[in-house]
């Protein structure tokens, strides 16, 4: 194997392996396959629970079977080179990295290695990977952070017409509406979207596909492929918690309340007092009040107390920093819903207050 392939382009396809490999116990998973031909550099790694294909476009000498290069070394080797271009080359048992005048050679483990291959895969759909990246930047933050069951994913639930991303860990729950043809249900659990994040911001379009153990995404263009390990746990019904029977409707400012609940502290509970002339937010600690606010606010319906937990709002805010929320409540105990727009909800369960 001979290619010479742009620095930077391969320093970037190397971090993005740097998500997946090295995460497991066995010292092979901590390697990353190469080959070359056709014009291109293919790399594949796994922790077993994502499988990854790369493909980066190079000038391909010789072509040659499949070795076995450690990421951790081979990334610190070519983070570390200025010039723009790589030439990469075998020699013997060692994998030359070259850049200019400075050469690295790293061992390669030549021999069959009890690699996982890439899960057979099934697509059976396309999204515009700009609309699934939205849903991921967007919706994501609400997924349950405990691994193992059915609300550890960002759902992707098509629904015809448009398709619903959805996310929740049981207390907040987000739903986002796009106005994209799709027919079909798929669940990406949360492991993967740091993964995702860089590998859909260069594609224009992912076919997806989903078996009984996995999902699967790829660029249309066979530049990355990716499987993601899902479960049969079935995805609850998120519509079914939306409040419906609104007796309270408050627009805010998005910079008001950003602004307010940044400041709360540790076991510290949002409470907003909401009247028709406006709204009285409090930080409160116990019994005491931390910090106050009196904010302009569009009020109609009944007057209403209800509490939330700071970093559920503050975890909104973090990602939609302006404009106006409305904020529809249906009781002081029941979940409150703050409504960006039609296309986009966000769902919290409120605090017990006393």
């Amino acid at each position: 194997m001979e290619v010479r392939a742009s620095k930077s382009e391969f320093s970037k396809v190397l971090a993005v392996f740097s998500k997946v490999v090295g995460r497991g116990r066995v010292w092979f998973l901590g390697y990353v396959g190469m080959s070359a031909g056709d014009g291109r550099v293919r790399l594949r790694g796994t922790d077993r629970n994502v499988y990854l294909r790369v493909e980066v476009p190079a000038q391909v000498s010789a072509e040659g079977g499949e070795v076995f290069v450690e990421l951790r070394e081979l990334l610190k080797v070519v983070k570390a080179l200025r010039e723009k271009e790589l030439h990469l080359h075998m020699d013997g048992d060692r994998l030359v990295v070259q850049a200019g005048n400075i050469k690295s050679r790293l061992k390669v483990e030549v021999r069959d290695l009890p690699f996982p291959e890439f899960p057979q895969a099934v697509y059976t759909g396309t999204l515009p990977a700009a609309v699934l990246l939205e849903g991921l930047q967007k919706v994501s933050f609400a997924a349950s952070k405990e691994g193992g069951w059915s609300l550890d994913c960002m759902l992707v639930d098509g629904k015809g017409e448009y398709v619903n991303f959805v996310a929740s860990d049981g207390h907040k729950l987000t739903i986002m509406r796009k106005a994209v043809p799709f027919n079909q249900t798929i669940k990406i659990n949360r492991i993967a979207f740091p993964v995702l994040e860089k590998l859909l911001s260069k594609s224009d379009v992912v076919k997806v596909g989903q078996t009984e153990d996995f999902t699967f995404l790829a660029d249309s263009g066979s530049n990355w492929e990716i499987a993601v390990r899902t479960n049969e746990v079935s995805y609850p019904d998120y519509e079914a918690v939306i409040p419906t029977e609104i007796e309270t409707k408050v627009k805010l400012n998005i910079e008001d309340l950003r602004t307010f609940v940044s400041g709360a502290g540790e076991g510290e509970s949002l409470v907003f007092h909401i009247e028709n002339g406006g709204v009285k937010m409090r930080l409160v600690n116990g019994e005491e009040d931390r910090a106050t606010a009196e904010v302009k606010a569009v009020v109609e319906g009944k007057s209403m107390t209800i509490g939330f937990h700071p970093k559920f709002i503050k975890a909104f805010t973090d990602i939609h920093k302006e404009g106006t929320v409305e904020m529809l409540l249906a009781d002081p105990e029941f979940q409150a819903l703050f409504k960006l727009s039609d296309d986009y909800l966000y769902i919290v369960a409120p605090l017990k207050l006393k």
